[in-house]
Formats: C-alpha cells, structure tokens, sequence
C-alpha cells in the first residue's frame, strides 16, 4: 500500500493450522507432566522456533526474564528447535543456574505433545511474518504472550487470546506471564478463547476455503 498498490487488488489468505493434530488433551498432558515431574501448579510456558542465535527469536530476552525476574516464580519454560544457537543457549541457561527452570528439548516431531504440556505460548521473537508457531500454540488452548512485530498482532487477538507486547520491553512480558500465573480463572478463559479463535480464523479448512474463493472469483471473470 505504501507503494501505491490498489487496496481492492491485494488480499490476505493466512497460512492454515491443522486443528486436529493441534487439540488439547488433558490425558496427554497429565501423563508427560508426571513424566518431567510438574505439579499442575507448576506455570509451564512454551517457545518454538529454529535457533539460529539468541536474538533471533528471542531466546535471549527469555533468559533474561528467568535469570532477573522468575528465578522465585514456579515457572518452567519448555524450549524446541535446533540450530547454530543451540548449544550455546544450553551453556547459558547452565551458567545462569538456570537448568532447573529451563528445559531445552531440541528438535521434536511430537510438538504438540509438548504444547499440551504448557499453560501458555511465548514469542519474544524479534520478526515475525504470520507466526505460525504462535497459532499452533494457541490452538492447543494456550494463549499467547509475544512482541508486537510484524503478524503477531494478526495473530493475537489482544485481550482476549493472549496479550501483545512493547518490542523488546521485557518487563512487560514479565508482568502478562506473571498476571496469568495469579489470576487462573482469566487464563482458563483465555485459554478457551485462544483455541476458538485459531478454529475460527485460522484454520486448515478456513486457508483452503479462502485460497478457493480467490480462484473462482478469477475464473468466473
């Protein structure tokens, strides 16, 4: 639009989440928290992306809130992906005394199983296009705490299916996990409204529905 694109000739289609594979499920989670030791009022947050360095999807800014603000919070944060960054942020979360509240998994292919683990989804990721690891995340149940960057707020329906951070304002980020971890019941809600609203707009039928729509308004001309 900046460049001087006609409005009515350029269209969003987002990228669809597969809502089967991405559903809550309370057994699952039951049985993996017992398997890493977790009581349930244990705050389990989650983060997934390819680590390529530590500031590229934000896990240095999550080292960062565990290191000065969580270390009394019972808060454990769950890390999947791999990359050149990887062994490094290991080293840093052992360094920081860290490995107890940390758990770095590396590359998974069940990362809804983990999802089902967590209370909430975290991206302080310093880019994002759409976020789809966001939406999976929350169609899993989980509302979502992340920069307003890029697609994040497309994403995230502030207020309602999580909340949208200041880029880079870590002590924000803080306070909305923090928030969430004392008033359960507005967790819960959230929860619920996170997963209808990735049914709702993000869908796998949703994306193909749209992406049909678009094809038959150009044959039918």
């Amino acid at each position: 639009l900046d460049q001087g694109f006609t409005p009515n000739k350029l269209l969003t289609k987002y990228c669809g989440v597969d809502i089967k594979r991405f559903s809550p499920n309370e057994s699952v989670r039951a049985e993996l928290r017992k398997q890493y030791n977790i009581s349930e009022k244990t705050l389990v947050l989650a983060t997934v992306s390819r680590i390529k360095h530590l500031r590229h999807k934000g896990h240095a800014d999550l080292l960062k809130i565990f290191d000065k603000y969580a270390r009394e919070d019972d808060w454990k944060l769950f890390v999947v992906g791999k990359g050149n960054g990887l062994l490094e942020f290991i080293y840093r979360v052992k360094k920081a005394g860290l490995d107890n509240k940390i758990v770095c998994l590396g590359h998974r292919t069940d990362v809804e199983n983990v999802l089902n683990i967590c209370d909430i989804y975290v991206s302080p990721t310093k880019f994002e296009t759409f976020g789809l690891a966001i939406a999976e995340g929350m169609a899993m149940a989980r509302p979502a705490v992340a920069y307003q960057v890029g697609g994040t707020s497309e994403v995230i329906n502030d207020g309602e299916s999580g909340f949208l951070v200041k880029y880079e304002d870590i002590n924000d980020l803080y306070d909305k996990v923090k928030y969430l971890d004392l008033n359960r019941d507005v967790l819960k809600k959230m929860s619920l409204q996170a997963r209808k609203w990735v049914s709702d707009n993000f869908s796998n039928n949703e994306m193909v529905n749209g992406l049909e729509s678009v094809y038959e308004e150009i044959l039918s001309k």
